[in-house]
């Protein structure tokens, strides 16, 4: 077991989890920590994959967190070339991540605006680590589903921030893991 997964399992096992008021708490912790980074662009390698990752771990994977708002931080990564990807990160009742899918003519991919919102069973630790778990949400599944991709309905991301050490972006289900860390001592220059 990584250190990633084995620190979301302590967590839960030490029966970190969080009422509705320590959630929007934490929601609210973890929007700030992303906040900070607001203005900044930064350098991810690919800590674990599979194989078919192998454009990813071939790639310069860079993250610009270039908009921001109160309720919303959009996040465009780039891998390599390719500048179709972009996180949206909308803290409103909940905190919801998406992810914005567009072709170079700035279209919508068929398989766009995919996500989840966070579960309140992971929160700040000890404040200095901010972990959110998105599960697939119903519309996420459906739209799996309607594009052949089964296997994606049990997708579940996982975002975690490391104030001035790391973020982390980890997607997880059975029989797949992938997890890029971005390196946030070292902000990019634009």
């Amino acid at each position: 077991m990584n250190k990633f997964a084995l620190t979301i399992g302590l967590s839960v096992a030490a029966g970190v989890v969080a009422s509705p008021i320590q959630a929007a708490e934490t929601h609210n912790a973890f929007f700030e920590a992303l906040s900070a980074l607001c203005g900044g662009k930064y350098q991810g390698q690919v800590v674990e994959s599979n194989e078919s990752d192998a454009k990813w771990r071939d790639s310069v994977i860079i993250m610009d967190v270039a908009e921001c708002s109160d309720e919303t931080i959009r996040i465009p990564l780039s891998v390599g070339e390719d500048t179709s990807r972009t996180w949206i990160i909308t803290l409103g009742e909940g905190l919801t991540l998406k992810h914005d899918h567009r072709h170079q003519d700035g279209t919508p991919d068929q398989v766009t605006m995919y996500g989840g919102e966070a579960n309140e069973t992971i929160v700040s630790i000890a404040g200095a680590l901010f972990i959110r778990e998105f599960p697939a949400d119903a519309y996420s599944k459906a739209l799996f589903l309607e594009n052949g991709l089964d296997e994606s309905v049990n997708n579940t991301w996982v975002l975690k921030i490391m104030p001035g050490k790391t973020f982390s972006y980890r997607l997880q289900r059975p029989g797949r893991t992938f997890q890029i860390d971005f390196d946030l001592e070292k902000p990019l220059d634009y």
